[in-house]
């Protein structure tokens, strides 16, 4: 089970009547809104249930539960944006996911990538035991070249990069210490990784081609190098082997600038690093964060983070101000 449970939910406590209707309400308030059905008489009871923790910013959930279809309607998805992906791990049974038009089904160890803002279904057709993450879009969609080709692919858990994921996905869920703040900023950072790595390794070339795949590799070297203060388009372009006119095309079909980008990550990096719980646990001046980003000149650091936060560095650092997740322009 959960390693540290901070909340609880399970049908166990109601009359096998009202177990699968309660389950429904469970769902929803531990996840998203969602319609639930199942294909067998629920009267004989609906035995389920989830622990959920904070670790960071992601939301770590260990559910069993039994047969059942979950939907999450367009009307669902029209009442309001959740901001989250969820990444769904089955430790027992098998779960398949359907969004934008593909099915991906996995078994125990593997994992698929689920948008939350975007209708879906999940199919569940034994009972299950199962990891979810809830992962905020501006955490894992900047690692993406094509979130909507991430989303609905098996990842598998039993070798590669999935592998190595899912092993660590386990591991935090099972994880019975209480991390502090620098700590789970780092796992969040890390793992974060390795889910966008896990599945655009999965995702087959020929279904996002090979632009696609460039700019993905140069999302990846950006991600790598953003303490470089001379990162440029002609250092990323070198090591991906293209032009850095190529390159700038890439970005522009993403609807940004090379340079755009990379001053949008560098302040998201930034933003987390004075975060005040993460600096009373490792105190850093707002000089040494600018620096350790990339940037040269704290005062350009200071205009920058104030023109896209609507606070100025020391300001966050000392908890004023909150963030407005999007991705970088």
């Amino acid at each position: 089970m959960l390693g540290i449970p901070e909340r609880r939910w399970d049908t166990r406590g109601f009359a096998p009547g009202e177990q699968f209707a309660v389950w429904q309400e469970m769902a929803c308030d531990a996840f998203v809104p969602v319609s639930l059905r199942a294909d067998r008489p629920v009267e004989a009871g609906f035995a389920s249930s989830c622990e959920s923790r904070r670790v960071g910013v992601l939301g770590v959930s260990w559910l069993t539960s039994q047969a059942q279809v979950v939907e999450r309607t367009p009307r669902l998805t029209a009442s309001g944006e959740t901001g989250v992906y969820f990444v769904n791990l089955p430790l027992s049974g098998r779960g398949a996911a359907e969004q934008e038009g593909r099915r991906a089904v996995a078994g125990p160890g593997d994992f698929v990538l689920v948008d939350a803002d975007r209708p879906f279904e999940l199919t569940f057709d034994a009972p299950f035991e199962q990891i979810s993450l809830a992962v905020p879009r501006d955490v894992l969609q900047p690692l993406l070249a094509d979130p909507a080709a991430a989303v609905s692919v098996t990842v598998p858990g039993d070798h590669g990069v999935g592998a190595v994921a899912s092993a660590a996905i386990r591991t935090l869920a099972s994880e019975r210490c209480r991390l502090d703040a620098r700590q789970a900023r780092g796992i969040v950072a890390h793992l974060a990784g390795l889910i966008a790595l896990g599945v655009t390794s999965a995702v087959p070339e020929r279904a996002v081609g090979p632009r696609t795949v460039l700019l993905q590799a140069a999302l990846d070297e950006i991600e790598r190098s953003l303490a470089d203060p001379d990162l440029c388009v002609e250092a990323v372009a070198s090591r991906i082997n293209i032009s850095p006119s190529y390159l700038t095309k890439l970005f522009a079909g993403r609807g940004t600038t090379f340079g755009r980008w990379l001053i949008g990550r560098r302040l998201d990096r930034a933003w987390d690093a004075l975060d005040p719980l993460l600096i009373a646990a490792a105190p850093a001046t707002v000089t040494e964060v600018a620096l350790a980003c990339g940037f040269r000149d704290s005062s350009h650091f200071a205009r920058t983070f104030h023109q896209r936060f609507g606070v100025t560095p020391t300001q966050r650092r000392s908890g004023a101000g909150r963030r407005t997740p999007r991705a970088p322009e």
